[in-house]
């Protein structure tokens, strides 16, 4: 999308949290080439958001950090990409977690980004507000 003349890229993931090692590492690798490939566009804004089904302290403190979290925070972080969501997107009855992100290349440009309550009861993941 062009917005007087300016790339605007977004983009949406879901990375299914029963990915074998080995189909993670395919996953993983098709998300650099993917970030590598949209970097060299050198668009004015990136912002991908999704369920990344992974957990990093540095995305919620109160999260414990998961290999899947520790790599694709990694591979974010060399992209130059921030991370706007801090606060549970995953609640069970004994548990919560932030697993659903919105990254951005420019999160100066972002007026507002937070969490919605689900529209369902039955459902355990909130809605992701950009």
């Amino acid at each position: 999308m062009e917005l007087d003349k300016k790339k605007l890229i977004f983009t949406a993931l879901y990375r299914s949290p029963s990915q074998s090692s080995d189909e993670f590492e395919t996953f993983l690798n098709n998300f650099e080439s993917d970030l590598g490939i949209i970097s060299s566009l050198n668009p004015y804004i990136f912002t991908i958001l999704g369920d990344f089904n992974a957990k990093s302290s540095n995305w919620c403190p109160r999260d414990i950090t998961s290999q899947q979290g520790f790599e694709i925070d990694a591979v974010t972080s060399y992209y130059g990409l921030h991370q706007l969501i801090t606060e549970p997107t995953h609640v069970l009855p004994l548990s919560s977690s932030c697993i659903d992100l919105i990254f951005t290349s420019q999160p100066n440009l972002i007026c507002d980004s937070g969490v919605l309550l689900s529209l369902s009861n039955n459902c355990h993941h909130k809605f992701l507000q950009n």
